[in-house]
């Protein structure tokens, strides 16, 4: 059973139910109600590493695919910073991609909601090949600037400069 926008789920040690808390919402997911109910989600925050790539399929579908890194950092045993950095595979389909495309560029500062999802396919020497990547259901620009009025209005964010940009 998933209960979404309960307002304090039941925190009961051991009673199979699973919450998390997003969006300003929990959902609860009680794993011991014999629905099967499972969980596929993923939230991200991180910086694009280049601007999207909007293309069309054979269907007039549109599709964004683009890169997003996060990084985290910690100071060792001996009392050295260490950062390590991980690249997720983006799709967004649709209307969404559409209206995005143009704003996701590189170095900017995305919040993504979605789910995993692997593809198979066969590339052109015969091998199969497997790609895991996330398939966004929400995609928000974050950081000041003013974009969100900007993207509201139809206008164009100001460019960026590739140089100042750290990776």
């Amino acid at each position: 059973m998933l209960v979404r926008g309960q307002d304090r789920p039941k925190w009961e040690e051991g009673n199979g139910v699973f919450c998390v808390f997003t969006s300003a919402k929990y959902y609860c997911v009680d794993a011991l109600d014999g629905s099967g109910a499972m969980v596929n989600k993923v939230i991200l925050i991180g910086n694009l590493g280049h601007d999207a790539e909007l293309r069309h399929t054979e269907n007039n579908q549109s599709v964004a695919n683009f890169n997003i890194a996060t990084s985290e950092g910690w100071t060792d045993k001996a009392g050295e910073k260490q950062e390590r950095t991980e690249w997720h595979k983006i799709v967004l389909w649709g209307k969404g991609a559409e209206a995005l495309a143009q704003y996701l560029v590189k170095g900017k500062k995305v919040y993504v909601e979605g789910s995993l999802q692997t593809r198979k396919w066969e590339d052109k020497s015969g091998n199969e090949r497997k790609m895991t990547e996330i398939k966004a259901s929400q995609v928000r620009l974050l950081g000041g600037g003013g974009f969100g009025e900007a993207q509201a209005n139809g206008a164009k964010p100001p460019g960026l400069n590739n140089d100042d940009i750290p990776f």
